[in-house]
């Protein structure tokens, strides 16, 4: 599994968390790891148990971290459709 702390930047913090100093900025982003860690965690075993890594041969790890970054484009995205409607 991997260790999102190694590589900070690709997780970028929640809106709400860019209005802290720096130490809360820390204390954010480290509550944020942990719930991006756990929840990958979580969907691989789930992804696992049904055996949905089979039809591809793919690890269930990497499967939950795609499916996690999909999560990621698709937010991107409808926020930059709303960014579009409002300009």
């Amino acid at each position: 599994m991997q260790d999102v702390r190694k590589n900070p930047e690709k997780y970028p913090l929640s809106p709400h968390a860019r209005a802290f100093s720096a130490e809360q900025e820390r204390m954010v982003r480290e509550m944020e790891t942990e719930k991006y860690t756990k929840l990958l965690t979580e969907m691989a075993s789930l992804l696992n148990k049904y055996s949905i890594e089979n039809n591809s041969d793919t690890p269930d790890f990497i499967l939950a971290e795609y499916l996690l970054d999909c999560l990621s484009a698709w937010e991107h995205a409808t926020a930059k459709r709303d960014r579009w409607f409002k300009s």
